[in-house]
């Protein structure tokens, strides 16, 4: 999780829309973790309802593997938690 005193700076960097490139670190039902080559520090996911090719969801095996690389675009800053959540598609994982 990112540090209480680095998230204004980390929300300055990375505003909604911004474009970002990283590998996934975890995997879980929810979605994935990913480092942001953007924000190493900082944590970002990838949830299930940000991961939706042509629209429809994914099942959790339809996730991005540990270790790939993907691209994908800031969606939302969660404060409360100091995350980073992207979207991404599966032209964008790889």
């Amino acid at each position: 999780m990112t540090d209480e005193s680095e998230w204004p700076a980390v929300v300055a960097r990375l505003p909604l829309g911004t474009g970002v490139h990283g590998t996934v670190t975890r995997r879980y039902p929810f979605g994935v973790f990913i480092r942001l080559d953007e924000a190493p520090a900082a944590t970002a996911i990838v949830e299930i309802n940000n991961y939706r090719p042509g629209g429809a969801a994914v099942p959790p095996e339809g996730l991005p593997t540990v270790g790939e690389r993907i691209e994908g675009v800031v969606v939302d800053h969660a404060d409360f938690n100091r995350q980073i959540r992207i979207r991404v598609s599966p032209a964008a994982t790889g």
